[in-house]
């Protein structure tokens, strides 16, 4: 069988990505650990909210996006979980997010269909 030209263009592009659009973060989990992720791409997702009567748009402080093979916390390959944390330099200071999404949603999913990379929502809390 040929060569999978969707999972060849994916690395490429995720590789250019990695190489000319992301910075370097640090996300850590109380109580395990932290680890540096140095290809960071930084983005923001939109989610649709709703109270008893209105919908609404509501946008993320913060958008991880990670390779699976870079989160490594003590020494073990983890997903992301609720409530960690993850600092990068915003204007030279470091800003501190928590993996957390609005009421109903998810705070991380894949980010590509072959599972190699983590979209990770975060809340800015310092």
């Amino acid at each position: 069988m040929g060569k999978n030209m969707m999972a060849a263009g994916a690395a490429w592009l995720r590789k250019m990505t990695a190489e000319h659009a992301s910075e370097s973060v640090t996300y850590s989990r109380a109580g395990v650990g932290s680890v540096v992720i140095p290809d960071a791409v930084i983005g923001q997702t939109a989610f649709r909210t709703s109270d008893t009567a209105k919908s609404r748009l509501e946008w993320g402080d913060c958008d991880l996006i990670v390779s699976a093979a870079s989160l490594v916390i003590g020494g073990q390959a983890t997903e992301p979980k609720k409530n960690d944390r993850f600092v990068r330099m915003i204007n030279g200071a470091p800003v501190e997010f928590e993996v957390l999404a609005p009421t109903g949603e998810q705070p991380w999913r894949h980010s590509d269909q072959f599972r190699t990379h983590y979209r990770i929502h975060g809340k800015r809390v310092a």
